[in-house]
């Protein structure tokens, strides 16, 4: 089912991309939608259903020279080694509209590849025994460096904020640390170029010392900022890992913030560190003059020269820069937390740079008109990540690959394009891929200005004519102010099946194909509506003034023949458009009826019997005709079949399935002659038994005693059962079984209605006599109950006797002194 439901939607697909196709008019618009190509063949003439414009699989069957280039790929492919991590410099992809092709490139993570690694520290007065921690162990960062690549370059530079209250005030200014030796402030400061010099590198932080700020945020933006785009200042080299450790222990100022100061003008993409004569230092002088960067220009800039930012952060600020990483999407960047006194900075470089190296991602800027996905492949020891695109875990000399896919979304401006994307993998270096749009025929270099096949008044370019000013038509043959207009039919002009040549249309020959030794043509489109076949008889044609006649545009039979074949009618022109003249068969002179001419009685007729009006009968008498169901026209009656029902195949018994009221008539009218119509028809012949005849045997000499069958039905009102015989005709006998019926059928002298009433009062008094019957039970019940009461009543012993617990409340006092003196 499922295939199937995939084979209707391709079909449906393929027929829009056509429909789509055959609207351009041009090379350049065909070219500009998806799978279309063009016909450029100069002898070809379009039409309905063979436009200039179609699908590569459809052009081939009609067109003899097809403009057509397809999309490609090219690859610069490079060796992959120490020095080189990316397994192609550039793909070149050319694109049709709709088009897309795929880019596998390899990385591969090489050993000892060559490592930049610039420290950008910040100077604020709360950094100052992390500055002590690093200055004692600047040599040993070196050798770890060196541990990990001998191939290494190391710098640094440092920062503070921007030269301006509220981020640092003018006592800091102009005397720096209140309490303490420090540095003046400065906003950020280039102090070691990349180099392998470690004594240089160690030195340098020798002599760097503490600054101070007013305010939390610190500049580290700005640092960053110009620390990337400096490349030739910092001393980056085009083909290393390029990582920039980051040391802070607050947040950062960003975008918006130099509002405080007055300053709104976002920092230009450019280097602005200059050389200061008096100090001797690579410093930011523009610091004043422009705010600070924001979170997508640092992301920007880190990834189109693919720097690796690695936050090494205090504990408290690791949400702050966690999140700042996930902003900078496409840099590989990372989190890292350091102790109050930055004693772990060695352990922090190596778990960081191991972040760095070990993450496999890509990352580009999208452009409108170009749609590019990717998939990544990761080595057996890494891990993909949720969304596919990166792997991390990666190991050394292990290959991730990733499978890119690029589509051209169209061609908006119907002419040639290239765009060129960089693809950057951070840590590993980039690759370009340089989309070159395929949206102009590679015919029009062979145009030909004042063609003669424009009869000098075009150019002819990609198999057609394009008019100059003042003239029109197919080859420039008509002059433009005298250009009539050709008759429209079905709503447009030369009905779509010609061309309008100064007025006149041009009808073009329709697609068929000769068959059975050309007797017959098989027309392979019929009309726009209709992308099926018709067969014709004769060579296939489109005529008429406005194209609208046609000879294979008729009704067809169900095997696809026009009007059913010759034999039965003819494709004719009339005002409605083409339609079927039938004739008559041969047999009988019939008419064909139907709107393919598929009708005719003849069907039913057997063509070995000859016919005759008086005798001869369809479907032999023994059936019903179905005139337009040539290959079994006939239904025949039980107990025949063949063909024409000529043939009889008694069973071993008839059917009971005489008509009923012609049945009961005969039954109950002894001159059934003449009161029951019904007595004969094409199936049955009915008769009625003669009451003498008690073996009830129907003695019509036609009749197949053997298959006789008695049959009987009961009607409701009057209540009768009624009783016939039928048998099946004799074998070659014409005509249909043969029916007897027996007379008067026997009824019950009551009608229903009355038998109702009668049973409905029987019910009745059952039921009053079984309720008198409980009634008089229950009486009789009563009555012993009571008998029985009285007598428990007269055996009861009534007398008084006495209850011991008993305290009578009458209490007699006895006066002593009543009576005396």
């Amino acid at each position: 089912m499922r295939n199937l439901l995939y084979l209707l939607l391709g079909l449906w697909l393929a027929s829009e991309i056509k429909a789509q196709c055959s609207s351009a008019t041009t090379c350049n618009e065909c070219y500009a939608i998806p799978d279309c190509t063009w016909c450029s063949d100069p002898n070809f003439t379009p039409t309905e259903g063979q436009p200039r414009c179609g699908t590569r699989g459809s052009l081939s069957s009609y067109c003899n020279m097809i403009d057509d280039v397809q999309s490609s790929t090219m690859l610069d492919e490079r060796e992959l080694n120490s020095d080189n991590q990316i397994s192609i410099n550039k793909a070149t992809v050319n694109l049709r509209a709709g088009d897309s092709q795929t880019v596998s490139v390899s990385i591969v993570p090489a050993e000892n590849f060559p490592l930049d690694l610039y420290f950008l520290l910040d100077l604020s007065a709360s950094l100052d025994d992390d500055l002590d921690t690093i200055k004692s162990i600047s040599q040993d960062i070196v050798d770890v460096i060196r541990n990990i690549s001998t191939r290494f370059q190391v710098g640094f530079g440092t920062y503070v904020d921007k030269l301006t209250m509220p981020y640092i005030s003018n006592i800091q200014l102009r005397n720096g640390c209140p309490n303490m030796p420090c540095a003046l402030p400065f906003s950020y400061v280039h102090n070691i170029n990349l180099t392998n010099n470690s004594v240089l590198f160690s030195n340098g932080f020798q002599n760097t010392q503490i600054s101070t700020n007013a305010d939390d945020p610190e500049g580290t933006f700005d640092a960053i900022f110009q620390a990337a785009l400096c490349d030739s200042v910092v001393g980056w080299r085009p083909n290393a890992r390029k990582i920039l450790l980051v040391l802070t222990d607050d947040s950062a100022h960003t975008a918006g913030d130099g509002k405080l100061a007055g300053i709104v003008r976002p920092p230009p993409f450019e280097c602005l560190t200059t050389l200061e004569e008096s100090t001797g230092r690579i410093t930011y002088t523009s610091n004043l003059l422009y705010d600070f960067p924001s979170v997508n220009q640092i992301r920007q800039v880190l990834t189109e020269n693919t720097i690796v930012p690695i936050f090494a952060v205090t504990e408290t600020n690791v949400k702050i820069y966690n999140d700042i990483s996930s902003l900078l999407e496409g840099t590989n960047a990372a989190t890292v937390a350091i102790s109050s006194d930055s004693d772990n900075i060695i352990n922090v470089i190596e778990t960081a740079y191991e972040a760095a190296v070990s993450n496999v991602a890509l990352s580009f800027e999208t452009q409108p008109g170009v749609t590019i996905t990717y998939e990544a492949t990761c080595p057996e020891n890494a891990t993909a990540n949720p969304n596919g695109r990166s792997c991390s875990g990666v190991l050394v000399n292990t290959t991730t690959t990733f499978n890119i896919n690029i589509r051209l979304d169209g061609c908006p401006q119907e002419q040639n394009f290239t765009k060129t994307f960089t693809m950057r993998v951070p840590a590993y270096g980039a690759f370009e891929i340089e989309v070159n749009a395929i949206c102009a025929c590679d015919c029009h270099r062979f145009a030909v200005v004042n063609s003669t096949q424009c009869n000098s008044n075009g150019t002819f370019s990609c198999g057609v004519c394009d008019c100059n000013a003042g003239w029109s038509g197919d080859r420039c043959d008509c002059p433009q102010e005298e250009e009539p207009t050709c008759p429209m039919s079905g709503g447009s002009e030369c009905r779509n099946r010609g061309s309008c040549d100064c007025g006149t249309c041009r009808c073009t020959e329709p697609n068929f194909v000769p068959i059975n030794n050309g007797d017959l043509y098989n027309v392979t489109r019929v009309s726009a509506t209709d992308s099926g076949y018709a067969i014709v008889s004769e060579q296939p044609f489109v005529n008429g003034t406005a194209c609208e006649c046609d000879n294979f545009s008729c009704r067809r039979n169900g095997s696809q023949f026009v009007c059913s074949g010759s034999t039965n009618g003819d494709c004719v022109c009339r005002s409605t458009g083409p339609v079927c003249q039938c004739k008559t068969s041969s047999y009988g002179g019939f008419p064909f009826t139907g709107d393919a001419c598929q009708c005719n009685v003849a069907y039913c007729y057997d063509p070995s019997v000859p016919y005759n009006p008086n005798t001869t009968m369809p479907c032999s008498g023994r059936g019903s005709c179905s005139s337009c169901n040539r290959d079994q026209p006939c239904a025949c009656g039980l107990g025949f079949t063949g063909r024409y029902c000529e043939i009889t195949s008694n069973p071993v018994r008839a059917s009971c399935n005489g008509n009923r009221d012609c049945i009961r008539c005969i039954a109950d009218n002894p001159n059934y002659q003449n009161e029951c119509p019904c007595q004969a028809t094409a199936n049955f012949r009915y008769s009625r038994l003669p009451a003498d005849n008690e073996d009830h045997v129907i003695t019509d000499s036609g009749a197949d005693s053997s298959t006789t069958q008695r049959c009987t039905f009961t009607t409701a009102d009057p209540f009768c059962t009624y009783v016939y015989h039928i048998a099946l005709p004799q074998i070659d006998m014409p005509g249909g079984s043969f029916v007897a019926v027996e007379p008067d059928g026997a009824c019950f002298p009551l009608r229903w209605w009355e038998l109702a009433l009668i049973l409905l009062a029987v019910l009745i008094l059952i039921g009053i006599l079984i309720i008198t019957i409980i009634k008089i039970c229950f009486i009789l019940a009563d009555r012993a109950e009571w008998k029985k009461f009285e007598k428990e009543v007269a055996e009861t012993d009534l007398s008084k006797n006495f209850n011991p617990l008993y305290h009578s409340p009458a209490v007699k006092y006895d006066n002593i002194a009543f009576g005396k003196e």
